[in-house]
C-alpha cells in the first residue's frame, strides 16, 4: 500500500487500524532528512520543502487519531560524495566490519 500524499489517504490509515497496525514505518513517503529539517552539520544542503513537511505532518496525524505510532524513513546526505563538505568536528571514524579504507575505518557521523 503506497502512502504518498495522494486521495483516500485517511481511508488507508483506517484501514490499517482495523487490521490491528499499531506501528507504521513508512518507506513510502521516505525522503533526504534535509527535506525535513535543516541542520548545521549538513550547511551545503539545500532548505527544508514545505510540501515535503507538510505531507510528513498529514500522515503523522492521521495515524496519532487511528492509534498508530508513525516512523519517517529518512536517509542522510551520500556523504561518500564529498566529506570535506562537513562541518568540522563533525565526522568522525570507525570500525566497519566489512569494507572501509585502511584498517576497516570508515567517515561516519
Amino acid at each position: 500500500m503506497v502512502f504518498l500524499a495522494e486521495d483516500h489517504l485517511a481511508e488507508k490509515v483506517d484501514y490499517l487500524a482495523r487490521l490491528g497496525i499499531s506501528q507504521l514505518t513508512d518507506q513510502g513517503i521516505c525522503g533526504k532528512l534535509h527535506c525535513l529539517v535543516h541542520g548545521e552539520v549538513f550547511p551545503f544542503e539545500t532548505p527544508p520543502q514545505p510540501a515535503y513537511q507538510a505531507q510528513v505532518k498529514k500522515l503523522s496525524a492521521l495515524c496519532r487519531k487511528f492509534g498508530i505510532e508513525h516512523y519517517v524513513w529518512l536517509q542522510m546526505p551520500n556523504l561518500a560524495a564529498d566529506v570535506a563538505l562537513l562541518s568540522e568536528g563533525s565526522a568522525g571514524e570507525s570500525q566497519t566490519p566489512v569494507g572501509g579504507g585502511p584498517n576497516g575505518m570508515a567517515t561516519t557521523l
